[in-house]
């Protein structure tokens, strides 16, 4: 019977940082305030009120570092802002990593803030200032990770 070395020699590939993404549909957003009129269809979301706020939240791997952010859709004022934040889990406070407006993407992170850490911290996208009839249709964040 011949040996069998690699069981005692195990082969170690070395880690690779990757480019990966995670996507949220437009539906997933909640109201910031109860008390917004919205429509959600298997599509997208829709806002029924002026001056609405949207949330959600977002599911990251821990670890990963990220680079680039956007949220999508059909919005009827160009000023229509987002933000990608981070919300400290024993404190509540909030902070940015990205913001622009929809439509229009952010690869300038704040790197104090890019590195994933989910002991500590949550994570969600808000978008502000949505007017009658705008559409989100989702959001994708870039980042990177050791693989």
């Amino acid at each position: 019977m011949p040996l069998n070395f690699s069981s005692l020699f195990p082969v170690v590939r070395p880690k690779v940082k990757v480019q990966e993404y995670v996507s949220v549909h437009g539906s997933s957003f909640d109201p910031w305030d109860e008390g917004e009129l919205v429509r959600k269809n298997v599509s997208y979301y829709e806002c029924d009120s002026d001056t609405a706020w949207i949330v959600t939240s977002i599911s990251l791997p821990e670890g990963a570092t990220i680079t680039a952010a956007i949220v999508y859709g059909n919005v009827v004022r160009g000023s229509t802002r987002w933000d990608l934040k981070r919300t400290n889990l024993t404190s509540a406070i909030a902070t940015d990593i990205a913001s622009s407006f929809v439509n229009c993407g952010d690869n300038t992170i704040h790197q104090s803030n890019a590195d994933v850490d989910n002991r500590k911290s949550t994570y969600m996208f808000v978008v502000s200032s949505l007017s009658l009839n705008d559409q989100i249709y989702g959001a994708t964040i870039a980042y990177t990770i050791w693989r």
